[in-house]
């Protein structure tokens, strides 16, 4: 009996292991136009779904589910509709998260809590407008303004945060930093460069952001150069990543940065060490640009084979105990 009961321990100990234990992988995806596609770390294409017209970025959680921020034609106009749908891992729709006619929404983006921030935009009729910070649960319950940019960005590029979970934003020449709370910590001291020079003036607007895992801050610009800033916001230097369009940045935990947009004629992801070393072609040939690229650490859900034969070993198990005499 002893020996049984030790059996049964056993079995369940390794049952839960085979449940639970879904280890961590590395993902990246690319969103072009109306199509979200998964790859692994070595750029091989594990995924590809339609997500609809008009995509114009992405967010994805640790569970894999992808946000959506798209912009569609309401039916019978000409006018525009900002949207974020939220997908399963495999491209099946879930919901909307938020819908707005009123202004413009940019950068989705996961924040450390696990919660959906973005950008929103809303412009006055007579000029000028507010930009703030919203922030939503995972289920799509909004959670209210998160922060207000101390003054009206028009339109912001980027959103990301530090290891200290302060939020950075990119707009038009400035970067501003934000505190857990939401406070405003002011904008960065104008990103000059060794020759006194701000980013505006010599690369113009800033366009996308991204923190990597050391603080280093990466702004794409303009005129498609990546220029790359202490945690201070001081010049470090700046590189051409050689793409006709760029669109988007982001990095993944070891410091490789991933440059979207296009090149020679097709979307195209490149990848490049922190300092701006090429470390070449990740993924290419698409017949859209890329608009979004997030590399993702996602823990899958355990899969219905695993639940199933657990079950069955276990039910097994439970039959053979109440055979015995």
């Amino acid at each position: 009996m002893r020996t049984a009961t030790s059996f049964g321990l056993l079995l369940l100990i390794v049952i839960s292991f085979r449940v639970s234990f879904c280890p961590a992988a590395e993902r990246v995806y690319v969103g072009t136009y109306d199509t979200v596609r998964t790859f692994d770390a070595s750029g091989k294409l594990l995924d590809s779904f339609p997500i609809g017209s008009g995509l114009i970025d992405i967010a994805v959680n640790g569970r894999g589910e992808i946000y959506a921020l798209k912009q569609v034609l309401e039916p019978g106009t000409s006018t525009i509709r900002d949207v974020i749908d939220k997908y399963l891992p495999d491209g099946t729709w879930v919901q909307e998260i938020v819908s707005r006619l009123d202004g413009l929404i940019w950068n989705p983006t996961i924040g450390p809590d696990g919660n959906l921030y973005f950008c929103y935009n809303e412009f006055y009729p007579n000029g000028g407008g507010f930009s703030s910070i919203e922030r939503f649960s995972p289920n799509g319950n909004s959670l209210g303004v998160f922060a207000t940019a101390s003054t009206f960005w028009g339109s912001t590029r980027g959103i990301d945060f530090d290891s200290s979970q302060r939020m950075h934003i990119s707009v038009q020449n400035v970067v501003e930093v934000f505190d857990v709370n939401g406070s405003s910590l002011g904008t960065l001291p104008t990103t000059r460069d060794q020759y006194g020079r701000t980013i505006y003036s010599r690369f113009g607007s800033t366009g996308d952001l991204d923190v990597d895992a050391t603080d280093t801050i990466h702004i794409a610009t303009l005129d498609r150069r990546i220029v790359n800033l202490d945690s201070s916001g001081e010049f470090l230097s700046a590189f051409d990543p050689q793409m006709q369009s760029l669109m988007t940045i982001t990095s993944d935990p070891k410091g490789v940065l991933y440059v979207g947009g296009s090149d020679a004629g097709f979307g195209t992801v490149k990848s490049f060490r922190n300092d701006g070393t090429p470390l070449g072609v990740f993924a290419t040939g698409f017949s859209r640009q890329v608009v979004g690229v997030v590399v993702a650490n996602v823990v899958p859900e355990p899969s219905a084979t695993v639940l199933a034969s657990s079950f069955f070993t276990l039910a097994a198990y439970r039959s053979a105990r109440r055979k015995q005499p």
